[in-house]
């Protein structure tokens, strides 16, 4: 029971004092995102308020589209529609799963030639174009980041706050899909 001290909301910082939290789900297809302040968390909804987003990323003539954007027009533009990032992170161009899955991608993966990881070729801007898998989480991550600031600055209009696209939003905890499991399981015990 010395786990119990994490869950127990006397100990959360008082609201007025402290930033608000941030907690982001990305799954393999989607991504989730929350804040927690005043004690709960209140999912923020994207721009068409689903609570969820596909986690897509397509390089298009003029843009990047991110979300529902991108997975909408993937018939229009395959080859530069990316997903299922998160499979693509740690892995190098040889791993026997991603042998596999290019079968099944419409985008186009590559060996980078000075080593034996994977790169992402699509055409942007008229322009072929080479990211690793991190460029193109760091690229979501990043599109996340203006969703949530948007999210706080709607959320406290009138107040003095001042959350600016270039905020620093400080990591408090990394956490692996089986330590959140773990967590979870452990906090639904406790509270049982």
């Amino acid at each position: 029971m010395a786990n119990k001290d994490i869950f127990d909301d006397k100990k959360q910082p008082d609201s007025d004092k402290s930033l608000p939290i941030i907690g982001i789900d990305l799954g393999t297809a989607y991504s989730c995102m929350g804040v927690w302040k005043d004690g709960k968390v209140n999912i923020i909804p994207n721009e068409i308020g689903q609570n969820k987003d596909p986690l897509y990323i397509a390089f298009t003539d003029t843009d990047i589209l991110f979300g529902d954007t991108a997975k909408n027009q993937i018939y229009k533009n395959p080859k530069n529609t990316i997903f299922d990032i998160t499979k693509l992170i740690g892995k190098n161009f040889y791993d026997y799963d991603i042998k596999e899955n290019i079968k099944y991608w419409p985008f186009e993966i590559i060996k980078d030639p000075n080593s034996d990881n994977l790169l992402i070729k699509v055409t942007y801007k008229k322009q072929e174009k080479k990211y690793t898998p991190i460029e193109i989480l760091t690229m979501l991550l990043e599109k996340m980041k203006k969703k949530s600031i948007r999210f706080l600055r709607a959320r406290n209009k009138g107040c003095n706050n001042n959350y600016s696209s270039n905020s620093f939003l400080p990591t408090l905890h990394i956490c692996n899909r089986k330590s959140m499991q773990s967590l979870w399981f452990k906090s639904f015990k406790i509270f049982k």
